[in-house]
């Protein structure tokens, strides 16, 4: 039985239709001529085909139209299946190259914050920096300055015969005698006070009593005073007198006597502190620390 043959028998039974009188199915549609036993002698391979299995002759001339028809298709499929490949291969490099674009960008981005960061913070060191120094300058001319006000101070005092003790305050006697009210205004006047610091340390006061007071033998009104609370005495700085921080005469302060408020150095009496009414008039001790 030849191939042929095989094909249409099997061809019959897997249709089970009826079989007209050229012995095919009656649905199947005609077939072409199969190739001759001595041709299938001479095939090169066997290829699928719609309803039958064919040899494919090897001939010249105008040859098997079904043998040509398979060999275009399997060109066909093998071009596609080259285009797929290049087309696989060209969406991986794509893809391959859009990655490391992106990873580019990202290492740029990240050197350029790093740069930006150390950009700013070399740019506030140097704001620090600059500042830091304006600042020294500032601190060194007002040194300058301060040493210059200062000196012009003590010329200033020292043309108008202040004397400047060891506490580093400046003093003078002013010999016009007033009452107490008054010398405390005419110290305030000059950006003084009335002396109390100078006054409360024994061997300060000695030094006053020594090179400003004994010369004029004279009763000179100081900054202590109980004019705003009887039976409280006040320094003209604001401390309160004490017996440790104030050498009373013998017998004082009287605070039986209401009119003595005010107190003073009373000359005769080795300088001693004493209490009296305030409408006294007497010399009067001013005491400074700052510009006048």
């Amino acid at each position: 039985m030849s191939l042929y043959e095989n094909a249409s028998i099997d061809e019959e039974v897997s249709t089970g239709g009826d079989i007209d009188q050229g012995g095919r199915n009656a649905y199947e549609k005609p077939l072409p001529d199969p190739p001759s036993n001595e041709s299938l002698d001479k095939t090169e391979g066997i290829y699928f085909v719609p309803d039958a299995i064919y040899a494919r002759p090897h001939q010249s001339g105008n040859g098997c139209h079904i043998c040509q028809t398979v060999t275009e298709k399997r060109e066909d499929n093998f071009i596609k299946t080259i285009w797929r490949r290049k087309t696989n291969i060209i969406m991986i490099t794509l893809t391959v190259l859009v990655i490391l674009a992106l990873a580019i960008a990202i290492s740029s981005l990240a050197m350029y914050t790093q740069n930006t960061v150390v950009a700013e913070s070399r740019e506030t060191e140097s704001h620090n920096k600059t500042t830091l120094e304006m600042l020294t300058n500032l601190e060194k001319r007002l040194k300058i300055i301060e040493s210059e006000r200062e000196n012009q101070f003590r010329k200033t005092l020292e043309m108008y015969n202040w004397y400047k003790a060891e506490n580093g305050y400046w003093y003078k006697v002013f010999q016009n005698k007033v009452e107490y009210t008054n010398a405390r205004k005419n110290c305030e006047v000059l950006g003084s006070r009335l002396a109390s610091v100078g006054i409360r340390s024994q061997k300060i006061k000695r030094d006053l009593t020594q090179n400003l007071l004994d010369s004029t033998s004279q009763q000179t009104w100081i900054g202590l005073d109980n004019i705003q609370q009887n039976g409280s005495w006040t320094w003209s700085d604001q401390v309160l007198s004490t017996l440790n921080n104030t050498q009373w005469r013998s017998g004082y302060p009287d605070n039986e006597n209401k009119n003595r408020k005010c107190g003073y150095l009373f000359y005769g009496r080795n300088w001693s502190i004493t209490g009296r009414d305030c409408g006294r008039l007497f010399y009067y001790l001013c005491e400074t620390l700052q510009p006048l």
